[in-house]
This record gives structure tokens, C-alpha cells and sequence, in this order.
């Protein structure tokens, strides 16, 4: 299990109570994991205007939203390490996945590719590498990239270190424990460690492995097996 060695935003508070280490560590739990799937069912009625077809602009699509996102990518992706760590350059690692190049061809690297993903603020990407028994997943995209884009890209931390186990592949499931370590932007730039044991399930059809959920524990010492997503 995964240790953190300085004090983090859960160790100063989760040495009180498991409860205040719940509440206080939110946004990095609610962000990097699946959380539970929002109600979307349409009231009775529904939107009038977005009922009726032929009237209006068409709505925008998911390429178009996205594409006024801000990102974090580096201006040569050849002159700068791969943020996962596994290549020399993130042009020769992570880029060809993001840039729909070539697909992921092991959890590892599904895990990998989305790890850099969060570093560069894709949202597309994580979107795209999402099962959807995901409990994070949604049928409308749109919406779904809106709140990735305000909520679920880490803007208040500096991702240091992605440290990946060993895959655990059986059959069309597989596992990864992993330990993510975060650098908080603020003033006292504190520390954060993140430790999750994933799942990623393979689409029989295209051999596609994608990440379905995952369990974020407490690098606290003493709270280790503290299941902070539950």
C-alpha cells in the first residue's frame, strides 16, 4: 500500500477524523475517480425549443465545445518528457493517442494515455477512454465535457509522478494499483498523494481496452484501506 512521505491536504485534516478527510479532499477524489451518475431524466415537458427540429441554430457538437477548452500542451511535444513517464518525449508516448493516431493496446497504456491527459487538460480524451458502466459516463457528451472542463481537470494542482503496478489482466477485466502524486498551485504548495486500484474492461468487438472505475484510497498513514469514493 501507498504511503505518502510529506503532509498532504488529507494528512493535516484526516488525522482528526476519516469523516473530515472525506469532505476536505473532495475535489480531488470527485475528479480522478467514478462517482455516482447524476439524474438526467427529463422533466415532464421537456425544453420546448430543444424538441423542436428545424427551428434554430443546431446545437453544438462535442469537437466544437471542446475545441474552446483551454489545454496544457507544450508548444514541441518532441522536446518535453511524456508527463506518464513510460516514453522519452510525449510525441513518442502519449501524443499519438490523444491525437487518435493509433488506440491504447493494454490497461497499462489506457492508464497511461489518461494520466497525460489530465497533465494536458484533455478532456476529449478522457471522455473517449471512458467504459460506459462507468459510473462517471454520460449519453450527452456535451454536457458531460462542460463539467470535466469546469470541475474534473485538477486546475488548482501540478501532477508530479504517475507510479503504475503491474497489470492484472483477467479475461476481458483487468486491475491496476496505481499512486498519482499532486502539487497543489497554492502558496504552501503541499503535497498530494492519490492511490487507486482501477478497472479496465476490453470491447470484444474493436479489442479496445477502456477504464470503467476505480477505488481511491488514503495515502494517510493508518487510513490505507479508507475507501474515499465509495
Amino acid at each position: 500500500m501507498y504511503k505518502s512521505q510529506k503532509r498532504s491536504p488529507w494528512l493535516w485534516l484526516a488525522l482528526a477524523t476519516v469523516v473530515t478527510l472525506l469532505s476536505t479532499s473532495s475535489e480531488v477524489v470527485d475528479a480522478f475517480a467514478a462517482k455516482k451518475k447524476p439524474n438526467n431524466k427529463k422533466k415532464k415537458g421537456g425544453n420546448a425549443a430543444s424538441n423542436q427540429k428545424g427551428f434554430g441554430a443546431a446545437p453544438p457538437t462535442l469537437e466544437e465545445v471542446t475545441a474552446k477548452f483551454k489545454t496544457r500542451l507544450p508548444d514541441d511535444a518532441g522536446a518535453v518528457p511524456c508527463p506518464c513517464g513510460a516514453g522519452p518525449t510525449y510525441a513518442d508516448c502519449c501524443a499519438p493517442y490523444h491525437q487518435q493516431e493509433r488506440f491504447p493496446e493494454s490497461p497499462l497504456q489506457v492508464l497511461q494515455s489518461r494520466y497525460s491527459a489530465f497533465c494536458y487538460r484533455l478532456v476529449p480524451y478522457i471522455i473517449q477512454t471512458t467504459h460506459a458502466t462507468c459510473r462517471d459516463f454520460r449519453d450527452n457528451k456535451v454536457t458531460w465535457a462542460k463539467d470535466l472542463n469546469r470541475d474534473g481537470m485538477f486546475d488548482s494542482f501540478d501532477f508530479i509522478e504517475l507510479q503504475p503496478g503491474p497489470e492484472e489482466i483477467v479475461g476481458s477485466k483487468a486491475y491496476i494499483d496505481f499512486t498519482v502524486r499532486m502539487r497543489s498551485r497554492d502558496g504552501e504548495q503541499q503535497e498530494t498523494i492519490v492511490s487507486e486500484k482501477s478497472l479496465f474492461l476490453i470491447d470484444p468487438d474493436t479489442q479496445i481496452w477502456s477504464y470503467a472505475s476505480g477505488e481511491v484510497r488514503s495515502g494517510v498513514q493508518g487510513l490505507e484501506d479508507t475507501i474515499l469514493n465509495q
